[in-house]
């Protein structure tokens, strides 16, 4: 394999790993890009008049940042983001919202996305090794494309598969061509006089297409999927809980009865039939739903198809009166598009089905251990106060967060699992800030990125000991670890055993030799300096307690814009929503620990003992005589 081949696979590997671990703080995607920037600023003017200093704020510091460490800003935007800085004032808002749809002008046209792939490719046919500088700006560049895409509103799913789909070309099996590769030709078009498909010439035109694409036009390829053109389909789903014979639109949504009629011309395989209750075992079927969206890709799209069929449905149940329970069957569903063909289908058994709804319960016996803990916070069903019953509340809310189907729900009723921890009658701003005016918003900021700063201590090592555990097969003929050294980093223990992080900590420099990737050697060199040297350990500490600050900002604002049914980009919807998700979590856990070990107290008190600690955690490290593994 020469040089050029290797560093194709190292971005193939890369592109992967980052958005398998997007929500990793040490080794995931960074879902933030200028394009987004602009976008959100643009909101914030016509939605919020820009009166939000925290937002001002947090946006002016990101221009900044971009105009100091983004390449194609520099080279592309420069002047344009430089004016954005220097006029970036409520008083000057319409100036500032006419300079960003000036900008937005030039992300919408590409230029970002292409320069950015044209840097891409440099350095992937560059014949030399890699080292770190080919590392750190290809992961840079990835993260970049890859926020561009979700910006195109792929789903992380799809995103993931298209190095893959590119580089992988071509397969055949018993003559017949599989490949994933984004083409220019349609099967449509290949037919005879008669209308007959001539499959033959469709996958001979296919073949010599890719075979014939030099190493840069591969590359060049991924930009098929961002000049991709949305297209005009219909998604089909059935509904559980409506019946007739009807064949009507309502509300832009199509309700019809498989059985009368089929919305499909070309039903030539079984499992892409149209009728999607064909193996239900009914008597009678429910009613399917039709509707027509602009789709980008089946599962980016699916989202925006089930949106507006839950649109219908709400205003229907506000008219009418439902017996039983409404549900959509995401897994299952067709899409045509304007011919009537279907061109895609996706069928999977329902969880409710009574085989997979067993299969797929929680074991019990498989997780005594933790139940044994749970056990230990009996109070929570036994005593009657106002600390329980705001726990009470906020683990509400949480669970209530977990069963909604809308990530615009999740995010909401999160944050009121949040809120509820921080229902206090006493004004602790004063307390934590010295600062009266300061909102409640604030006071969850401060205590969460508090308590965030204890986990930097202890997920910063343990996701690099789950990254190594990787390694780690038991049917590995030749380990790439040896066992002793695999046994003194407590890797892949014993049943029952208890793992110390610092044990692994120390075994670090001997793990290091047996990592290939450069990218992980680097994380390993940052990690070993983390837990040695206060100095570095403060420094990250302190930047994970902003970038959380940041996180609580945004999902703040997206929270604030969908209260008030206010237009906003929901490209990073989802992962904001994991965000507040974790956060509500932590914080909620380590507020019933607190209350069951002292049997007593208010959140006030835990507040306060949050905070405190952090204090005093960077105040040792200043001093650098702490111990990280007694913490």
């Amino acid at each position: 394999m020469n040089n050029i081949e290797k560093r194709i696979e190292f971005w193939e590997e890369l592109w992967e790993d980052l958005i398998k671990n997007f929500l990793k703080k040490s080794f995931g995607l960074n879902l933030y890009s200028p394009n987004i920037l602009i976008d959100d600023i643009i909101t914030e003017i016509e939605e919020n008049g820009f009166k939000n200093k925290d937002n001002r704020n947090f946006f002016y510091k990101k221009i900044s940042d971009y105009l100091e460490n983004d390449e194609v800003i520099n080279n592309e935007l420069k002047s344009e983001f430089n004016l954005l800085r220097k006029s970036f004032d409520q008083t000057r808002k319409n100036y500032v919202l006419a300079l960003c749809y000036q900008i937005r002008k030039n992300f919408d046209k590409g230029v970002y996305f292409n320069r950015t792939l044209e840097m891409v490719e440099n350095l992937l046919l560059l014949d030399e090794e890699i080292d770190l500088d080919f590392v750190n700006r290809l992961n840079y560049y990835s993260q970049g494309l890859i926020t561009e895409f979700v910006k195109k509103s792929y789903v992380l799913e799809d995103i993931k598969k298209f190095l893959k789909n590119i580089f992988k070309g071509y397969r055949e099996i018993n003559g017949n061509l599989f490949t994933d590769f984004p083409h220019p030709y349609e099967i449509d078009n290949f037919t005879d006089d008669n209308g007959n498909l001539q499959r033959e010439e469709y996958e001979k035109n296919v073949k010599e297409f890719i075979d014939n694409l030099s190493i840069k036009e591969k590359i060049w390829s991924l930009k098929t999927y961002y000049d991709k053109n949305q297209e005009l389909v219909r998604y089909i789903f059935y509904i559980k809980g409506i019946k007739g014979d009807i064949d009507r639109s309502i509300l832009g949504v199509h309700f019809y009865n498989v059985e009368k009629r089929k919305l499909s011309t070309n039903e030539t395989r079984r499992h892409h039939y149209e009728d999607l209750q064909e193996f239900m075992g009914l008597d009678k079927k429910y009613l399917q739903v039709a509707v027509e969206v602009e789709m980008i890709s089946p599962k980016s799209s699916l989202s925006k198809a089930i949106s507006k069929v839950e649109n219908a449905i709400n205003v229907l149940s506000c008219y009418l009166i439902f017996k039983t329970k409404i549900s959509i069957n995401d897994s299952n569903y067709v899409i045509i598009n304007n011919q009537g063909r279907i061109i895609y289908s996706s069928f999977k058994r329902e969880d409710s089905d009574s085989i997979f709804e067993y299969r797929n319960s929680l074991d019990f016996s498989e997780v005594e251990l933790t139940l044994d803990l749970i056990q230990e916070n009996e109070f929570l069903w036994k005593e009657e106060n106002d600390t329980i019953s705001k726990l009470r509340n906020a683990l509400r809310w949480r669970h209530k967060a977990e069963e909604s189907t809308r990530e615009e729900d999740k995010l909401l009723n999160y944050w009121i699992c949040l809120e509820n921890l921080f229902n206090s009658s006493k004004d602790l701003n004063i307390d934590i800030f010295k600062d009266k005016n300061r909102t409640k918003f604030s006071l969850i900021q401060e205590i969460i990125s508090s308590h965030q700063a204890f986990n930097t201590v202890y997920k910063y090592g343990w996701e690099m000991h789950k990254h190594f555990e990787s390694y780690i097969h038991p049917l590995q003929v030749k380990p790439i670890i040896p066992e002793d050294l695999r046994k003194r980093a407590q890797l892949r223990g014993e049943v029952g055993q208890k793992i110390y992080l610092e044990k692994f900590i120390k075994e670090l420099p001997e793990l290091k030799k047996y990592e290939s990737n450069l990218l992980m050697q680097e994380k390993i060199d940052s990690l070993i300096d983390f837990y040695k040297d206060s100095t570095v350990t403060k420094t990250v500490i302190n930047e994970n307690i902003q970038q959380t600050k940041d996180d609580l900002l945004m999902i703040y604002r997206l929270r604030n814009l969908i209260v008030h049914n206010a237009h906003y980009n929901n490209a990073l919807l989802e992962y904001y929503v994991w965000r507040i998700r974790l956060y509500a979590g932590y914080l909620l856990r380590k507020f019933i620990s607190k209350y069951n070990e002292n049997e007593v107290g208010d959140f006030d008190e835990y507040i306060f003992e949050i905070f405190i600690a952090k204090e005093k955690l960077l105040l040792d490290l200043d001093k650098g005589n702490i111990n990280l593994f007694e913490q």
